[in-house]
């Protein structure tokens, strides 16, 4: 029942995301490769898997920002050995957050980033991780336009805060604005 309430409320929040991008004069999509590092509560081992994640968003001004994402993994990976081996991937990931962006020059945006993210882990082995999680979620990143409608940009962002295991991401990306 709850996973049921989760996944409306961030069906929810992705809908009113892109209902905000089409009443705005800057929308924008894209999509960023990230490298995660999942630390789980008292482990040494860090399990690092990658994943994409497909962007769609829009302005409501110079420094507001809203955004919906939705990924996927790319690659898994296995810490442990013999018995205890966990090979962990990313199932699904579907956010939605806003965005505070400062206008540093007409090239460099540097921004912070905050809002729900619900994720799936595919987990193979005696993890002691639940697959899915929903989670409050933070970063800092910056894009920088190479022309009017294309930019890349770098961002560092914490997926999941807490719980048996916190999961950052650090990634890469090109945005079309349109």
């Amino acid at each position: 029942m709850m996973r049921t309430i989760t996944v409306s409320a961030v069906s929810l929040g992705l809908l009113l995301t892109v209902g905000a991008a089409k009443a705005v004069d800057e929308t924008y999509m894209g999509f960023q490769v990230g490298g995660l590092e999942l630390d789980q509560q008292g482990q040494e081992e860090t399990i690092e898997p990658a994943m994409v994640v497909g962007r769609l968003g829009g302005s409501t001004g110079d420094w507001l920002m809203f955004e919906g994402r939705v990924g996927t993994g790319l690659s898994d990976d296995t810490q442990g050995a013999g018995g205890d081996r966990v090979t962990v991937d990313v199932g699904y990931l579907v956010g939605g957050y806003g965005i505070l962006r400062a206008n540093v020059s007409e090239m460099l945006f540097p921004y912070a980033i905050a809002g729900g993210t619900l994720i799936d882990l595919d987990v193979t082995g005696d993890a002691g991780i639940d697959g899915s999680e929903t989670s409050f979620s933070y970063g800092v990143g910056f894009d920088a336009r190479v022309s009017q409608s294309l930019g890349f940009g770098i961002e560092y962002m914490r997926y999941v805060d807490g719980g048996d295991y916190d999961l950052d991401a650090l990634s890469v990306g090109i945005t079309a604005r349109f």
